[in-house]
C-alpha cells in the first residue's frame, strides 16, 4: 500500500490521527448496528426526552437550573438502553434515579 492512496486526518485538540485507506472497504458504525440505536429506539428516545424536558428542563432553583441536562439526556439514554418500549413511567424513574432522591443529588 502506498502513502498516495491513503489520506490522513490530524485533529490536534484531540490528539488525534486518522489514516483513512479509500481502496479498503469501510466498517459499519456501531450505532448502525446497536439495537438501541434503531429508529424505533430513537423516535422513543425523542419521545422521553420531550416529556423529560418538558417536565424538569425549564425549573429553576433561583438563577440556576434545579435539574441539569446531563441528567436528563443521561436518564433518556438509560431508558431506552433498558428495553423499555414506551415512555409510560419514564418521569418516576427520572425522579426516583435522577433528582434529589438519587444520584445527581449533590449537582
Amino acid at each position: 500500500m502506498s502513502w498516495s492512496r491513503k489520506y490522513i486526518l490530524i485533529f490536534p485538540l484531540m490528539n488525534l490521527i486518522l489514516m483513512i485507506d479509500p481502496t479498503q472497504p469501510t466498517t459499519t458504525m456501531a450505532t448502525q448496528t446497536d439495537w438501541r440505536y434503531s429508529d424505533e429506539r430513537m423516535k422513543l428516545r425523542e419521545e422521553v426526552l420531550k416529556i423529560l424536558l418538558s417536565k424538569y428542563g425549564h425549573v429553576m432553583d433561583g438563577v440556576v437550573p434545579k435539574y441539569s441536562n446531563e441528567s436528563i439526556y443521561e436518564c433518556a439514554h438509560d431508558w431506552v438502553s433498558q428495553g423499555n418500549d414506551t415512555s409510560f413511567g419514564v418521569t418516576a424513574f427520572y425522579k426516583a434515579y435522577y433528582t434529589d432522591y438519587g444520584r445527581y443529588r449533590d449537582v
